[in-house]
C-alpha cells in the first residue's frame, strides 16, 4: 500500500469516526439511558378499580358561558431549531386568535435524542402563555434521552 493511499485511508477514517462515535452514543442512549434520563413510574396512574371523583382533580372556571380548548397535535420538535422557533411562534398566535380557556397537546411533541431539552422549551412557552394545558404524550415522546417518565415529570413540573 502507498505512503499517499495510507494517508487517504487515515483522513477518511478521521472524518467518519467522529459520526460513528456520536451516532453510537445517541443511538445507545435511546436505549441504555443513565438514571438522570428516566423518570419514575407516577403513582397517580388511574386503573378501572379506582373510585373517580370530580372534587380530587383539578377544574377550571368559565366566566362568560363559553369553553375554547386550543387542541394542538404531532409538534413533533426535532433537532432543527428554525423548525422549533417557527412551532413555538405558531403557538403563540393560534392562543392569540382562540383565545382558549385549554390547551391540549395531543402526543408526539417530541421526535428526536434531545427530547428533554425540547420538552422543556415547550413547557417553558406554555408556561408564558399562562394558559392551563394538558399534555398527552405519544410514542415519539420517549424516544430520545429521556423515556416517558422523565418527560411526564418535565411537564408535571410546569406551572399550569
Amino acid at each position: 500500500m502507498s505512503k499517499k493511499l495510507k494517508k487517504q485511508i487515515c483522513k477518511l477514517l478521521c472524518l467518519i469516526m467522529p459520526v460513528i462515535l456520536i451516532g453510537a452514543f445517541i443511538g445507545g442512549s435511546i436505549y441504555w439511558r443513565p438514571k438522570f434520563f428516566r423518570g419514575t413510574r407516577s403513582a397517580e396512574i388511574w386503573t378501572p378499580l379506582d373510585v373517580f371523583a370530580m372534587g380530587d382533580h383539578a377544574s377550571l372556571s368559565m366566566e362568560d358561558g363559553e369553553f375554547r380548548i386550543l387542541q394542538l397535535s404531532d409538534t413533533q420538535l426535532s433537532h432543527q431549531l428554525r423548525v422549533n422557533r417557527d412551532c413555538f411562534a405558531l403557538i403563540r398566535k393560534l392562543v392569540d386568535e382562540t383565545n382558549p380557556h385549554l390547551i391540549i397537546l395531543m402526543g408526539d411533541n417530541a421526535s428526536t435524542a434531545f427530547n428533554g431539552w425540547l420538552i422543556r422549551q415547550l413547557v417553558r412557552v406554555l408556561d408564558d402563555i399562562g394558559i392551563p394545558y394538558a399534555p398527552v404524550l405519544g410514542n415519539h415522546c420517549g424516544e430520545g434521552w429521556w423515556d416517558h417518565e422523565r418527560v411526564g415529570e418535565m411537564f408535571e413540573r410546569g406551572e399550569h
